[in-house]
């Protein structure tokens, strides 16, 4: 009776032991998956508020030296904006080596909500060949709608002079044209209480 008892008591504390060693793997194997459920990974940043500097990359004179940059501007679908009209009059580009480049565009206001379905050009023009960084846009004006009170038209406040950079990588090669689509996620695009507009624009492709 006794060593039956033993016989038992050693059979359920193997299988125990088995039990745990499994669970113990099995959390090794599966806490990175469970540290990113619990902790997602920070969503990367596509642009931020910033003031450039000024322009000091003029346009060579020598065309073998000069490539042509489209710039397409989109819209993702919004979130609590109804509508959101801004006026950009300038943008400036960054190139490897900390060199700033005027891109002439005429200044227009842009109803943002409206670039799902109709996609528009900021602008095409002559720019130095060679490899860009990141993009700013000069947003001198502000209008929103928000959905819960779409007939009260808000202007709202603009920070870093209005500056917003956006981080994207493209080249420039001499002779030929590239585009570059940016999105103007309004999904992510907030309005503070204070009515300071944080505009979310992203790189969404690049030819």
């Amino acid at each position: 009776m006794q060593l039956a008892y033993e016989r038992k008591h050693l059979i359920i504390s193997a299988i125990a032991g088995i039990l745990i060693a499994g669970l113990i793997i099995a959390s090794t194997m599966l806490s990175p998956y469970i540290y990113q459920v619990i902790n997602p990974p920070p969503e990367e940043i596509t642009s931020v508020l910033e003031v450039p500097p000024p322009v000091n990359t003029p346009l060579p004179t020598d065309p073998s030296k000069i490539g042509t940059l489209a710039l397409v501007l989109t819209d993702a679908p919004p979130k609590t904006l109804k509508y959101l009209y801004i006026e950009i009059d300038e943008v400036r580009l960054l190139m490897k080596g900390n060199k700033t480049v005027d891109f002439s565009v005429s200044p227009k206001i842009y109803n943002v909500t409206d670039l799902k379905t109709h996609p528009v050009t900021l602008g095409i023009g002559n720019v130095p060949e060679g490899d860009y960084t990141a993009i700013w846009l000069h947003i001198v004006k502000a209008n929103a709608t928000f959905a819960e009170n779409p007939d009260v038209n808000v202007t709202l406040k603009l920070t870093a002079q209005g500056w917003l950079k956006i981080f994207v990588r493209f080249e420039v090669k001499p002779e030929k044209t590239t585009l570059v689509v940016l999105d103007f996620d309004m999904a992510q695009t907030h309005v503070s209480q204070g009515m300071v507009l944080t505009p979310v624009v992203r790189p969404k492709q690049v030819i």
